[in-house]
């Protein structure tokens, strides 16, 4: 899965090329492998860094909304 600009932009409803800082989220009940990949440039891409995330187990109760909703996800595949 990659979360890219256009995506970012679709998602909080934004023109394309508005300037947006903020972070992704992502919650799962198994071990991700997620790499963060870095681009800047104009028309094309000048600089590329990648960065691979070390694990970060969280314990969230269960009554918590986003632990409600992965369960929820889980149950509907």
């Amino acid at each position: 899965m990659t979360i890219d600009c256009n995506n970012i932009y679709k998602h909080t409803q934004m023109q394309p090329g508005s300037f947006l800082e903020g972070f992704a989220l992502i919650y799962s009940f198994t071990e991700l492998d997620v790499v963060s990949v870095y681009t800047a440039g104009h028309t094309e891409v000048e600089a590329f860094h990648t960065e691979r995330v070390p694990v970060r187990r969280l314990v969230l109760p269960v009554t918590t909304g986003v632990v409600r909703d992965l369960m929820r996800q889980q149950r509907l595949q």
